[in-house]
C-alpha cells in the first residue's frame, strides 16, 4: 500500500537529515528500513509525549544497528529498561548454565541467602547488563545500594540515568528508579511496598517511580519455607503472590506515583 503524503514527507525529511551521499547507497536499503522501524518504536514508547526530545540522526542509526539498545527519556522508560534486564536475569538463573544456586546456602538444611545478598546480586547483574552492556543509548547509568535502617541492611537499589558521560561536570539527571528488594519470607512482604517503598523512599526523595522486587524461594530443598513470615499454604504460589502484589501496586499508582512488581524465581529444581 502506498504511503500517505505525510509519511512520505517524514521519510524524505529523515533522508535529508541523514544524508544521501554516494557512500551510503550500498547500505541505504537496510539502514532506512531499520531507522524507520526504530523511530516508530521510539515514538510508540514515548506515548505521544509532547516534551519528548528529538532524536539525532546519528543516534537513530546507532539504534538501528543494535536492536537491544533503548532510549531513556524519563523514569518510566528507565523502569521499562530495568524490567527487560530482569527478564534476561531470569534466563541466566534458569538457563543452560544456571546461576540460581549462587542465591542459596546449600547443605543438609538448604536455605536462601539473605536479602542483602539478593540485592547485591541484582545490582551486579544490572551493572553488567545496562552499564557495561551499553543498553541505554546516550545516557550514563549509575547504580548504588542505599544504606538504611539497621546497620547491615541494604535492600533497596537506586538506578539513575544522566544525559552525558560526566556527572561531576554537571550532567543532568533525566531518570531515577528506586527498587525495593524483599525475600519472600519477609514478614513485611505485603505491607512494605507502601510503608517502605512509597511512604519512606519515594515520599522523602520526591521521586515518582518504584519497583517492588521479590525473590521467590519456596521449594522442596527449603524445608522451612516461609512466605510473609508464615508457612505457605497449598494455594500460596509465586503466581498468587504476584497477583496480590500487582493489585496493590495498581492501587498505589493513582496518586502521582507509578509502582510495578517483579518476581524473581530463585527456586531449586
Amino acid at each position: 500500500m502506498a504511503g500517505t503524503p505525510r509519511s512520505k514527507h517524514s521519510k524524505t525529511r529523515r533522508r535529508e537529515e541523514l544524508g544521501d551521499s554516494p557512500a551510503d547507497e550500498a547500505v541505504e536499503p537496510i539502514d532506512r528500513a531499520l531507522v524507520d522501524w526504530r523511530l516508530l518504536t521510539i515514538q510508540t514508547d514515548a506515548g505521544g509525549r509532547a516534551d519528548a526530545p528529538s532524536i539525532e540522526p546519528e543516534m537513530l542509526l546507532a539504534l538501528a544497528r543494535r536492536a537491544d539498545r533503548r532510549v531513556v527519556l524519563d523514569s518510566r522508560d528507565l523502569l521499562r529498561v530495568v524490567l527487560e534486564s530482569l527478564d534476561r536475569l531470569r534466563h541466566r538463573l534458569k538457563g543452560r548454565d544456571p546461576l540460581v544456586r549462587a542465591l542459596w546456602d546449600e547443605g543438609a538444611n538448604s536455605k536462601p541467602k539473605d536479602e542483602n545478598f539478593l540485592s547485591d546480586f541484582i545490582v551486579d547483574h544490572l551493572r553488567q547488563d545496562l552499564v557495561h552492556g551499553g543498553i541505554v543509548a546516550d545516557r550514563e547509568v549509575q547504580l548504588r545500594s542505599r544504606l538504611h535502617g539497621t546497620p547491615g541492611q541494604r535492600t533497596d537499589i537506586q538506578v539513575q540515568a544522566f544525559d552525558g558521560g560526566d556527572v561531576a561536570g554537571g550532567s543532568r539527571r533525566v531518570a531515577s528508579l528506586t527498587i525495593e528488594v524483599k525475600g519472600c519470607w519477609n514478614p513485611d512482604l505485603h505491607t512494605a511496598m507502601k510503608s517502605q517503598l512509597l511512604d519512606r523512599y519515594l515520599a522523602s526523595t520526591g521521586e515518582t517511580v518504584g519497583l517492588y522486587l521479590v525473590g521467590w524461594y519456596v521449594c522442596t530443598p527449603w524445608s522451612v519455607s516461609r512466605v510473609a513470615g508464615l508457612v505457605p499454604q497449598a494455594g500460596t504460589t509465586l503466581a498468587s503472590v504476584r497477583a496480590t502484589l500487582e493489585t496493590q501496586a495498581r492501587g498505589l499508582s493513582n496518586s502521582g506515583h507509578h509502582m510495578e512488581v517483579a518476581m524473581i524465581d530463585a527456586t531449586l529444581a
